[in-house]
């Protein structure tokens, strides 16, 4: 199957729980986003999944043995375009050459692709007949398969600056000491590809941060001396290829 964030880019969401603070950061989370993710299946999930079934019965009563389901992705969002001062930061770590890690530093807004896939949780739904389905003797299963919040290492360096995989991650981490929480939302988009209506869901986290520690960060990365060094170098490959690209007339080969 595809990730849920394939088929929702061009679907407008309804928020079915509006935002609100985890009051932990998303790498002190462990497993409780999971317990979050289940409970809401298993409670406002399921409403919509039987729902949805009992509107298609009405129409469909002679089918049998029906098989559907749905899904819910979760996704963590570290960049925040309205956040400026973050943004700054994160700008100045790419200058420096820090790669980010399954799209860390997408700034993409929520709505869209973007952001840490942290998995998805596969809701699967049968029963036999529409008889069965009015006596509530069907099946529904929540299969979680998310992946755990944990800082994930680069294990290599930047090809372009030669900046070591060593200071990227200690970047990276110095990024992440200045969360302080997480907010959490969930949204609902229509079904994209059943017969059967159910809507899609997405649990949206978003890392908060102290606007002091961004603050230092940033007049860290853009004073020390070693790191504005690899920042020149990538500044000056960032200059020699858009002059190569400038530089070719139409129907040239480029090398890519």
């Amino acid at each position: 199957m595809k990730p849920l964030y394939e088929y929702i880019t061009q679907k407008e969401p309804t928020v079915v729980v509006p935002r609100y603070d985890l009051k932990t950061t998303p790498l002190q989370l462990g497993r409780k986003i999971d317990e979050i993710v289940e409970d809401f299946l298993n409670g406002r999930g399921k409403d919509d999944t039987v729902k949805a079934v009992g509107q298609w019965f009405e129409k469909n009563q002679n089918r049998r043995n029906v098989k559907t389901g749905t899904y819910c992705g979760v996704v963590l969002y570290i960049a925040d375009l309205e956040n400026k001062l973050l943004m700054d930061v994160i700008n100045e770590l790419e200058r420096i050459g820090v790669s980010n890690m399954g799209g860390e530093f997408s700034p993409v807004d929520k709505w869209s692709t973007g952001g840490v896939n942290c998995g998805r949780v596969d809701i699967k739904f049968s029963v036999a007949t529409y008889k069965q389905f009015r006596e509530k003797n069907y099946n529904y299963q929540v299969l979680p398969s998310l992946n755990p919040m944990t800082f994930k290492k680069c294990s290599y360096g930047n090809g372009y600056n030669d900046l070591p995989a060593e200071d990227m991650n200690v970047l990276r981490q110095k990024l992440y000491d200045c969360m302080t929480t997480t907010t959490c939302e969930v949204l609902a988009f229509p079904a994209s590809r059943n017969v059967i209506e159910i809507p899609e869901y997405r649990v949206v986290l978003t890392a908060q941060y102290d606007k002091r520690k961004l603050k230092e960060l940033l007049n860290f990365l853009k004073n020390d001396k070693r790191y504005q060094n690899f920042a020149d170098r990538m500044d000056d490959m960032s200059r020699g290829i858009a002059a190569y690209y400038a530089n070719k007339r139409p129907g040239d080969y480029v090398g890519d």
